[in-house]
């Protein structure tokens, strides 16, 4: 017997992050950056200064990958690493002058992203999709 992915809760969040992702670098692309070095630029505007390690938790991929992104980010020149002070093996990531003047444009493209995923969903269909999608993620990371 065949069966389907498509009722499968996996397949489909997987499909529509791929969508999400395509559609929110196409918007970003006038900016110079993509969604994932958003995403790092988008907790630096929330908490500047944070550590790599900080990040790398926040953003659920490799420490490898924070460091590409970083240097990648650090090249355009919207962030700068800092020692940490006491320990100088502790790099603090800042944003730039050039960094903060993205802030605005990029939360604008994030809030337009959001009412593009939602256009569909109610209020109260949007915030129960929300609270569901915060129980897996919390069930996953528990796993």
């Amino acid at each position: 017997m065949r069966q389907s992915q498509d009722n499968h809760i996996g397949y489909l969040i997987q499909q529509i992050s791929h969508l999400v992702i395509q559609l929110h670098n196409e918007k970003l692309e006038r900016e110079g950056v993509t969604s994932s070095q958003e995403r790092l630029l988008t907790l630096l505007y929330i908490k500047n200064g944070a550590t790599q390690s900080e990040l790398q938790q926040d953003l659920l991929i490799k420490p490898s990958s924070v460091t590409k992104l970083v240097d990648v980010l650090e090249r355009k020149g919207l962030v700068t690493r800092i020692s940490g002070g006491k320990d100088a093996r502790v790099k603090r990531i800042h944003l730039t002058e050039k960094g903060k003047l993205l802030e605005e444009e990029l939360w604008s493209i994030k809030n337009e992203m959001e009412a593009q995923i939602g256009k569909s969903l109610s209020e109260e269909q949007h915030s129960s999709l929300v609270n569901l999608l915060h129980v897996i993620k919390k069930d996953l990371q528990q796993s």
